[in-house]
């Protein structure tokens, strides 16, 4: 497949795994692809979360000092409003598995509840194309 343009996440396994693929052109790196921040959550589990905040749903909730999931819904808007539009273009995206889904609502034009019943594979492959005029998953979470 060719793509006009290839994007990652500036993380470096984001970046690494575009390398490895080696899809052409390079990717280019932009900061709208980057993880979820968890703030004071990050590296804490959803089980150690919710000893201390037993109904705590990232989705709902997002993170104390972090982002909130409106603001990744907002940062993914931002990244397909600098998206060339035309149906025959082509792009590869190469980012984290919260950010997809945001950026799959996005696309969709979806609630941001649809993110939590969204599930992403490490290294996996997702498709977002179009039927007829209307934004579409052809494939999702394929590894």
């Amino acid at each position: 497949m060719e793509f006009s343009r290839v994007l990652s996440s500036p993380m470096q396994r984001a970046l690494r795994t575009a390398e490895l693929s080696e899809v052409q052109p390079p990717a280019e790196l932009t900061p709208l692809l980057g993880e979820f921040d968890y703030g004071e959550y990050e590296g804490i589990t959803v089980v150690e979360i919710r000893r201390n905040r037993p109904d705590w749903d990232l989705w709902r909730d997002g993170c104390p000092g972090g982002e909130t999931p409106q603001q990744v819904l907002e940062r993914s808007r931002r990244l397909l409003e600098e998206l060339d539009p035309d149906p025959d273009r082509n792009y590869a995206i190469f980012t984290h598995g919260h950010l997809l889904r945001a950026l799959t609502v996005a696309y969709l034009g979806a609630s941001l509840d649809l993110c939590r019943h969204l599930l992403v594979q490490v290294a996996s492959i997702s498709i977002l194309s179009h039927e007829q005029e209307l934004p579409a998953i052809e494939s999702w979470d394929v590894t």
